[in-house]
């Protein structure tokens, strides 16, 4: 199974993304918003966030509240450069963490984007499937609200969007609902999705 990009329905869509949490307070702000807004995301989520202060209740609760759950690796370090063992022990050492809240085939995002056919070749073999993105809101390099603005012109320009955010970042979760709003008024309707 991979991930689609067209609709079944006719409308635009856009998938909402957040790499490298939970963290502590920021991801349940960002819950409660998504609750309010009636929006499913994905979160990606590092072994070593979801190990510290209990954060696996952040998890759970994600899943429960209807959200995908997905693995970013345990420590966020370059794939590329490491072993296969190296590699399968990253996944598999969240994977440990989180396999109670993963849907089937898991998703699963390479830090930085970075793959290749040998990494592909080991998410695969783990049961996994690749879930890239389309729409860079670089929200981690400019921590204003000038992210979404240079996100929204990338989201009108597509018909399916998968959009990379980071709940990790205070300066997103102040802003996301700036973005949220932004697609909502849109004159095309959108659709918010989490897994197609």
């Amino acid at each position: 199974m991979n991930i689609k990009y067209d609709s079944l329905i006719g409308l635009s869509e856009v998938m909402l993304t957040f790499n490298d949490g939970p963290h502590s307070t920021l991801t349940p702000r960002l819950l409660d918003l998504l609750k309010e807004e009636n929006i499913k995301a994905m979160f990606f989520v590092l072994g070593i966030n979801v190990a510290a202060n209990n954060n696996i209740k952040i998890v759970k609760r994600a899943f429960e509240e209807g959200h995908i759950i997905g693995n970013h690796t345990y420590f966020h370090r370059n794939l590329r450069s490491l072993s296969d063992f190296e590699i399968q022990t990253e996944i598999l050492n969240t994977e440990g963490f989180i396999k109670d809240y993963m849907k089937t085939p898991k998703p699963f995002r390479p830090p930085y984007g970075a793959t290749n056919s040998r990494i592909n070749r080991i998410v695969r073999e783990l049961g996994y499937v690749n879930v890239l993105w389309n729409v860079d809101t670089l929200d981690w390099k400019d921590k204003s609200i000038k992210w979404v603005k240079s996100a929204i012109p990338q989201i009108y320009a597509r018909e399916y969007n998968v959009v990379l955010m980071h709940d990790t970042y205070e300066s997103t979760i102040n802003n996301v609902l700036e973005l949220i709003k932004a697609i909502k008024g849109k004159k095309e309707r959108y659709e918010f999705i989490s897994y197609v």
